[in-house]
């Protein structure tokens, strides 16, 4: 009922369709069951998910590492062309970028609506970033030791 409700009848019959729902319950698990820091640990050297809420200054240094930072936006807040699914209630429109460049008022994303190297005014981002639905959300992936 909450993909429907989220994303219509027709989206939410093709998500179901393509999920591999035993193993997306077992990731769900290990997420949810974290230790009480909130970190998630299969690995002696370091957790592998944290769930905590970051910082504009955290992200520009995670970039500034050369991390990968995806980022969940209400892309209405910075586009005027709607990704909203057919039967789509609301105005939020979430959508994921990745960070590509930092600038000191603009920063640069990949768009996967097909908009390579998107420029965008920083403030608009960091408000699509914060607005109900993306809540300052984001996934960092690190480099191995081995790959620097």
């Amino acid at each position: 009922a909450f993909l429907r409700e989220l994303f219509g009848p027709p989206s939410a019959a093709a998500v179901l369709a393509r999920t591999d729902l035993p193993s997306l319950q077992r990731s769900l698990a290990v997420l949810l069951h974290g230790g009480d820091d909130g970190a998630i640990s299969c690995d002696p050297k370091g957790p592998l998910l944290v769930r905590r809420r970051l910082t504009r200054e955290e992200l520009h240094e995670a970039f500034l590492l050369d991390e990968l930072i995806l980022l969940p936006i209400d892309y209405s807040r910075v586009s005027h062309f709607s990704c909203e699914a057919e039967g789509q209630s609301g105005s939020y429109n979430g959508h994921l970028v990745v960070v590509t460049g930092w600038g000191h008022k603009h920063i640069q994303v990949h768009d996967p609506l097909g908009i390579p190297n998107k420029i965008l005014d920083l403030e608009a981002l960091m408000d699509a970033w914060g607005a109900p639905g993306a809540d300052n959300d984001a996934i960092l992936i690190r480099r191995s030791a081995e790959t620097t």
